[in-house]
C-alpha cells in the first residue's frame, strides 16, 4: 500500500512539473512576442496619431480608440470610429505608410443584426482574413 502511494504521489510530481515547463514555455514565448511587438511599434514609420487622421478622413467619422496590433502577421493600427449617425467602423492603418489597408463598417439592422460591410483597399500592405 506505501508503494502505491509512493508511485501515485512521484506520477503526480511528474505531471504537475509538464504542466508548469509548458506554461513557464508560453510565457516565455509571450515575452518574446512582446518585445517583437513593441519593437516593431517603436520602429514604425508612422505614428498612432497619423493613423488615426487617416481613418478620420477615410471614414468622415471620429475616432473612440486606436491600438497597434499584430493582424494575421503584420502590424498594424487598428481604429475604432463612431459616425454622426451611429456607424461604427474599424479601419486598419499601415504603419509604414499612412494608408488604409481594410475598412469595415457595422451597421445595425431594424431587427438589431449586425451588418458587416467591408472595402477592402489595393496596396502592398493588404491583410487579408
Amino acid at each position: 500500500m506505501k508503494n502505491s502511494i509512493t508511485k501515485l504521489i512521484v506520477v503526480g510530481a511528474f505531471i504537475a512539473s509538464g504542466f508548469t515547463g509548458a506554461a513557464l514555455a508560453r510565457g516565455m514565448d509571450e515575452g518574446q512576442d512582446d518585445q517583437a511587438e513593441h519593437q516593431a511599434f517603436l520602429n514604425a514609420r508612422v505614428s498612432l496619431d497619423d493613423a488615426i487622421g487617416v481613418a478620420e478622413a477615410e471614414t468622415g467619422a471620429q475616432a473612440m480608440s486606436a491600438e497597434f496590433e499584430d493582424e494575421d502577421g503584420t502590424f498594424v493600427y487598428a481604429v475604432e470610429l463612431v459616425a454622426a449617425d451611429g456607424t461604427e467602423f474599424e479601419v486598419l492603418v499601415a504603419t509604414s505608410t499612412p494608408t488604409v489597408i481594410k475598412s469595415e463598417s457595422e451597421d445595425d439592422d431594424e431587427d438589431g443584426a449586425d451588418n458587416d460591410n467591408e472595402r477592402g483597399h489595393d496596396n502592398d500592405n493588404e491583410v487579408e482574413d
